[in-house]
């Protein structure tokens, strides 16, 4: 049997390992990035890094015996900006945590078990093995049943819902998200409430169910006005998306125009300004000229302020448009000479 330092040493490469997976949208690795770019989707690495930082403690405790644990030993890793080679590391973090499933399972030691799994799921979803993640995630998903572990299995539910998603099971993505909501429902997790309820809307459009998907969209509203959090203004953006979609053109204006009013209340100007263009060609589909004309000002205004001169010259050139579009040349070429 490993000792305790040579246990503790594998669980820090594992979490290393899995730190260092960056989460940008592709992480290239190798001399050919063509061949080896993976695609990280970056609020669920934060999430599993985040899950893997709270069972840290139990883990150490359970397979090696330890009452506490070190920080210091842990490497300093900001899984935000420092990047490695993605598929080493992957490949390293399940060399690892192989090893320490064997380990609990020769000592029958089940909820660590079910934490490895996990995670040995979720590094395979990483290299995008879905099939095998999901057979991986289902076995911990008994073990947590089985504990009844009422966290864990919301969380396997989640996560195998992103996967059928992946494949485009999108009727089983639902079934796993409807259940991960309700286990986070029961339990009062609402950041996860919410988080699950973003997956749904995201089936939902994709299955082009615009009815169910405003209802997520509204949901997660009602649970973000509760956290009183930055993600409102976001929610409220997505919201007005769909919306746009469905062709409720005056509901999505609002619903942008309440984005923009959230984003200033928390000094994130730069989505406030890109949300008001958005409400100003909602406002010129449905021929409200003086809101549209306001919104393309203001967001303007607001590009100006923080020294996006770009931007800004982009927003004047679809004033101008807009203005060219009623024959209103005298204002359309004011316009273009300031962009």
């Amino acid at each position: 049997m490993s000792t305790p330092s040579v246990r503790l040493t594998a669980l820090a490469a594992a979490i290393f390992a899995i730190l260092c997976a960056a989460p940008a949208r592709t992480v290239a690795a190798g001399p050919n990035p063509a061949a080896n770019a993976l695609p990280v989707d970056r609020d669920s690495m934060i999430f599993h890094v985040a899950d893997l930082a709270h069972h840290v403690d139990q883990i150490v405790k359970t397979i090696a015996g330890l009452e506490k644990i070190d920080r210091a030993q842990f490497p300093a890793v900001n899984p935000l900006t420092d990047v490695g080679p993605l598929r080493t590391q992957l490949n390293d973090a399940a060399r690892v945590w192989r090893a320490l499933r064997q380990t609990a399972i020769t000592e029958s030691d089940q909820p660590s078990t079910e934490i490895a799994d996990s995670n040995l799921a979720l590094i395979t979803m990483k290299r995008s093995e879905l099939t095998r993640a999901k057979r991986t995630y289902l076995h911990a998903l008994n073990i947590g049943q089985r504990l009844n572990d009422k966290i864990a299995a919301a969380r396997i539910h989640s996560a195998l819902g992103r996967i059928c998603s992946w494949r485009g099971d999108l009727d089983d993505a639902e079934s796993m998200h409807l259940l991960a909501l309700d286990g986070y429902d029961r339990l009062g997790l609402l950041r996860d409430k919410a988080r699950t309820a973003r997956d749904l809307a995201k089936v939902y459009e994709k299955r082009e169910d615009l009815d169910n998907a405003i209802n997520m969209h509204r949901l997660m509203i009602a649970i973000h006005e509760q956290l009183d959090d930055d993600d409102l203004a976001y929610t409220y953006a997505g919201l007005a998306w769909v919306l746009k979609e469905k062709g409720d053109l005056a509901e999505a204006a609002e619903m942008y125009l309440q984005a923009v009013e959230h984003h200033e209340a928390s000094g994130q100007l730069e989505p406030a300004a890109f949300d008001l263009s958005s409400a100003a060609w909602v406002y010129d589909k449905i021929n409200d000229v003086k809101n549209s004309v306001k919104c393309y000002q203001r967001a303007i205004e607001i590009h100006l302020k923080i020294d996006q001169q770009e931007n800004a010259a982009d927003t004047y050139f679809n004033l101008g448009l807009f203005y060219m579009r009623r024959d209103d040349f005298n204002h359309a070429e004011e316009t273009q000479h300031a962009a």
